[in-house]
């Protein structure tokens, strides 16, 4: 994270580019989100349903975003026993197995309060939610509160489960 303020604002949106099962493209309708808390109605759905979001610009608009309560390094929490600790956490469910090529990240983007995003992460995926492997640990950029960023990061696996963890 880029700084700590008693609650952590995790993704500001995630889409998952590239996926496929065969010929067949996932919808948005066949993930489920939750995460490792919520602030306010701010739920981990906020990252996948579109909330804000206009062509390739997201809005600054707090109520679009999961926002989630930061666990300080004594209570560090993970998404499965085998999966990474940290602060928080967000997990992804598809309806089946799919080939992932990347995602896009909007960090969090309200104005005045940005430093609240995500900066370290490690992203893991699974095939069936009990065994994981690590994708690599990450640095997610700063936003700019104009909404005309994002970040991809590049995944290249079949999955079922995607966790990003942030530390």
């Amino acid at each position: 994270m880029f700084q700590r303020h008693g609650f952590l604002i995790v993704l500001l949106f995630v889409i998952f580019v590239g996926i496929t099962n065969g010929s067949e493209k996932m919808l948005s309708e066949n993930i489920n989100a939750w995460g490792s808390g919520v602030w306010g109605n701010s739920y981990a759905s906020k990252t996948i349903d579109s909330s804000g979001l206009l062509s390739d610009i997201h809005d600054e608009d707090y109520s679009h975003m999961w926002l989630t309560e930061s666990n300080d390094s004594e209570s560090q929490c993970h998404a499965n026993q085998d999966t990474s600790l940290g602060s928080a956490w967000i997990w992804y469910k598809f309806d089946k197995i799919y080939e992932v090529q990347s995602l896009k990240i909007w960090n969090y983007n309200q104005t005045d309060y940005k430093d609240r995003g995500l900066r370290n992460v490690t992203i893991e995926y699974s095939l069936d939610g009990d065994s994981w492997l690590k994708v690599g640990d990450y640095e997610i950029n700063q936003a700019n509160s104009q909404g005309t960023y994002s970040q991809t990061i590049n995944l290249g696996v079949d999955a079922k489960n995607i966790v990003i963890t942030a530390h």
